[in-house]
């Protein structure tokens, strides 16, 4: 089967999806993945499936620089409004995804260092060169096993 020309594609975009008045959003209404985002699969060749939104953007707005994401103004993943979509990085599409609070900070949410001890506020300072919060109590007995190691010739 011969590749989708521009215009089938425009049309499947259209007649595969539904508008919704209230958001604007037009829900793609065909094959989604495990995470909502519509794709068009041609089951005729062994080529990948093609995101919907990205299909949006290219058949109703512009090419999509290599590289770029499509990223979600409304935020519903299974949506291909092209007035819905803009292109960005994956810096982009990471503070998208935060400032919307899609993304959750695992290490955050964590309460006690992988070896026990609770991150309080005497107990936790942040490390800047690793851009992470880390034990004092930890780093303290780090300190005791290297000055050991490296150290231990000094009072003979």
């Amino acid at each position: 089967m011969p590749a989708l020309s521009a215009n089938s594609i425009k049309e499947r975009l259209l007649n595969d999806s539904i508008p919704i008045p209230e958001s604007g959003c037009w829900i793609w209404m065909g094959a989604i993945t495990k995470t909502g985002y519509g794709i068009i699969v041609n089951r005729f060749t062994n080529r990948k499936p093609k995101w919907t939104h990205r299909l949006s953007y290219e058949t109703f707005c512009n090419p999509i620089p290599k590289g770029l994401h499509v990223l979600h103004r409304c935020d519903i993943p299974s949506c291909i409004n092209p007035k819905h979509l803009f292109i960005g990085t994956p810096l982009d599409n990471q503070r998208d995804c935060i400032r919307k609070g899609r993304r959750v900070n695992h290490q955050a949410l964590k309460t006690h260092c992988k070896r026990g001890h609770e991150f309080t506020k005497e107990n936790t300072y942040i490390d800047i060169k690793a851009n992470q919060r880390s034990c004092r109590a930890c780093k303290s007995i780090r300190d005791k096993i290297y000055w050991k190691k490296y150290h231990k010739h000094d009072h003979e």
